[in-house]
Formats: structure tokens, C-alpha cells, sequence
């Protein structure tokens, strides 16, 4: 999948989806059911350490990216918890003013753990994936860029070291130390955060895609909110990490999470869905279309799943999902009153 330049923060280890029957589609396509989720919640129970809130301090060496002398260091905070019945750990990162978004979960299809980040200074989706190299020392790798982040997970802290090719040079070193402070509901406090961003990226003229403006990022702004069908599906919807993200949580009829971004290096627009019964994070992407619908597909599998999204009158949209000829679903989503 498509990642942005990385850009200062590069990546916070402390660190939507569009739901419809889209949802059932997707899970009936894995192999789902309640052994997945019980392998995967005795998984997470290897990072437990890392649940609640903590201090963070980060140093990040520009050299590794080829700015000798440059380092900086920036301090912050950092909240998490389990989600979807202990299958995942959602954490949601300040630092230097800005919020940053992660999500980790285990894939039992490849027995590797695996992490999203939405990084303010990025508008792609970035994923990593590994298992513990030791008992308590876990290793990730971006399949695409070959960066890798070293955890070391305790109960006096998480230290993380991530280090760049092609020399895998230290790029960024952090630590996590145990806070005091009270965490709360972290799902809970972004699902009731503001609907619509005091603002969207950045300026349209510049040349790095994960700091430009492209008028596809506003599209992100339609489905943040509260929508429901007819039929008694429910999603909840917000912008996150500076408004360049949609967090997406579908309450009913199944509980899911999703991702959704645009990439400006990419040009489309992305979606990850992750759930308690499913063996794998399941991943589509695709471009705006000249009549201003999203249409979106699985880019391993030319002959899986594509979902094309049009917008209704009144903030409604809907979803049409196919697999190769056949409509598997239709469904509008209509925003809550």
C-alpha cells in the first residue's frame, strides 16, 4: 500500500472506513469466527504493558535522512486502550501540539503482529508488520520502505528506535514512561470529538505530498458524522490527526474500526477495515472519478472485491459492492438526525 514521504515525526509506535453491508461482505470473505478472536486477544495480551497513559520524549537525528546536524527533541503525551473486545490497542498521541492516531493489532493469517499510524505529517495510511525477537523486544517493518521500529515493552516503559534505509540509520529514538495521569474512554473521546475540522492539511503549492492540499482531502469531511440505515446498521465517523484521517467505528450490527485516508502521493484514496473475527486487516484503494464518486478495489486481487461510493442529496452516500459481476450489497447511509 501507498505511503507518503516521511515527513519529521515519521512514525508515534506509542503510538473510516465507509461501513455497510460492505462490512458483512468483507467478513464473510475471511476466515472469521470466534477462534480468530480468542488467538488474537491471547496476542495483545504480549502488549498490555503498553495500555493507559504515559510521557513521552522522542529525539529524531535528520542525518539518517540526509540533513547532518539537524536533531531536535519534542515531548508529549500519550493515551491507549484495548478495543474490539481486546483484539486491538488504539493510542492516541500529542506531541508538539498535533494528535497522531495508531492502531495495533495481530494477524493470525500470517501470525505477525501489525500497526497503522496517521500521522499528521503524512495523508497516507502507514503499516508496518513483525512478531517479538525476543520476549519482550518487538520488531516492525514497512513491507514498502523497509523502515523498521524496534519496541522494547515493560512495565517501567516502552523505549522505540526506528531506523531508515539503506544503512538503517537511527532516524528516531522515544521513549514512554508509565503516567500518573488518569486515562480515560479513547475511543469513546475521539467518536465525540467535533464533526467537521477547524481545518484540512495545508497549502495547495507544496511540493511535498504529505504537507499539500488537494481538493480530494475535503471528501474525507462527508462521511464524518453519525449515519445509520434502514435496516439497523450504525457508524460513527471523525476526523482525526489534524483532519487528515477518518476514524471510522461501526456500532451495529458488527463492531468494526476503520481507517480511510487520500494519499496526494498516490492519488487515491485508501480504506482499512479491522474487526475481532477477522484473520487479516482487509485493504482497498482507488481514485476520485470524474462524476465525483469514489471507486475503490482490493489492488492484490484484481478479481476481488471493489467498492464504488456515490454522495446523496441531504449528507447521505452510498455504497455499492461487487465481487467480479455480481452486486454483493447496496446500501445508503443517511446522517443521523
Amino acid at each position: 500500500m501507498c505511503i507518503d514521504f516521511i515527513g519529521r515525526r515519521l512514525f508515534l509506535p506509542t503510538l473510516g472506513v465507509l461501513a455497510g453491508t460492505l462490512l458483512l461482505a468483507m467478513a464473510s470473505s475471511q476466515d472469521s469466527g470466534s477462534e480468530t478472536a480468542r488467538s488474537c486477544k491471547q496476542k495483545m495480551l504480549k502488549v498490555q504493558d503498553m495500555v493507559g497513559s504515559s510521557d513521552l520524549k522522542m529525539q529524531v537525528d535528520m542525518a539518517a535522512v540526509g540533513q547532518p546536524g539537524v536533531v531536535f527533541d519534542l515531548t508529549g503525551t500519550g493515551d491507549s486502550m484495548f478495543v474490539l473486545d481486546g483484539t486491538g490497542w488504539l493510542n492516541v498521541s500529542e506531541v508538539d501540539r498535533t494528535q497522531s492516531v495508531d492502531y495495533m493489532g495481530y494477524r493470525s493469517d500470517l501470525n505477525q503482529y501489525f500497526l497503522v499510524n496517521m500521522s499528521p505529517d503524512r495523508t497516507a495510511l502507514s503499516y508496518m508488520a513483525g512478531d517479538f525477537v525476543s520476549n519482550d523486544v518487538m520488531k516492525l517493518t514497512d513491507p514498502m520502505s523497509q523502515v523498521t521500529a524496534e519496541m522494547a515493552i515493560g512495565k517501567k516503559g516502552t523505549k522505540t528506535t526506528v531506523r531508515v534505509p539503506p544503512n538503517q540509520a537511527t532516524f528516531m529514538s522515544m521513549e514512554n514512561t508509565p503516567s500518573a495521569r488518569k486515562t480515560g474512554d479513547v475511543l469513546k473521546t475521539l467518536m465525540s470529538g467535533p464533526i467537521r475540522p477547524a481545518s484540512v492539511n495545508r497549502k495547495a503549492d507544496n511540493p511535498n505530498p504529505a504537507d499539500n492540499y488537494n481538493r480530494a482531502h475535503r471528501l474525507l469531511q462527508k462521511f464524518s458524522g453519525d449515519f445509520s440505515t434502514n435496516d439497523g446498521f450504525k457508524v460513527s465517523s471523525r476526523m482525526v490527526a489534524e483532519g487528515r484521517y477518518l476514524l471510522s467505528h461501526v456500532t451495529a450490527p458488527s463492531e468494526f474500526l476503520g481507517f480511510m485516508s487520500y494519499s496526494s502521493a498516490g492519488g487515491f484514496f485508501q480504506q482499512m477495515l479491522v474487526g475481532p473475527d477477522l484473520a487479516a486487516p482487509i485493504y482497498i484503494q482507488g481514485p476520485l472519478q470524474a462524476d465525483g464518486s469514489i471507486l475503490m478495489s482490493d489492488p492484490f486481487n484484481p478479481n476481488g472485491m471493489e467498492v464504488l461510493i456515490t454522495f446523496e442529496a441531504n449528507g447521505a452516500y452510498s455504497t455499492r459492492t461487487t465481487m467480479g459481476d455480481q452486486v454483493v450489497e447496496q446500501r445508503t447511509w443517511k446522517p443521523d438526525p
